[in-house]
């Protein structure tokens, strides 16, 4: 199952995050968790882009979620803050940072277990 982070309650979980997973067009910081399912959350600024820019990359990183959805890790609460660059990217260059970052979650998580 796979669920979005919309309320403030839950982004503040990640204040006591361990681990933090930087890219060149995202910082994600994941949290380990009892719940079996996968949630994320975004955080778009305006320095991506204009209105339009942000929309468009929040829209294909909940596709790419929805698309990929059978096989994210169980158990993981992830928030995704895109950096200026982010809302350049093509939707296969999205595919790929997207799945590396899935990738590292998984070797990361694993070595804290």
């Amino acid at each position: 199952m796979i669920r979005w982070i919309h309320r403030h309650s839950e982004y503040q979980e990640f204040i006591r995050a361990d681990l933090v997973i930087r890219t060149k067009f995202f910082t994600t910081i994941p949290l380990q968790t009892d719940i079996p399912e996968f949630a994320y959350g975004l955080t778009i600024s305006r320095k991506i882009g204009k209105a339009f820019i942000r929309n468009l990359l929040r829209r294909r990183i909940k596709a790419w979620f929805r698309q990929t959805a059978h096989s994210l890790p169980i158990g993981i609460k992830v928030i995704l803050i895109a950096k200026p660059d982010a809302g350049k990217l093509a939707w296969q260059q999205l595919d790929a940072e997207l799945s590396d970052i899935i990738a590292r979650i998984r070797q990361e998580t694993r070595a804290f277990t």
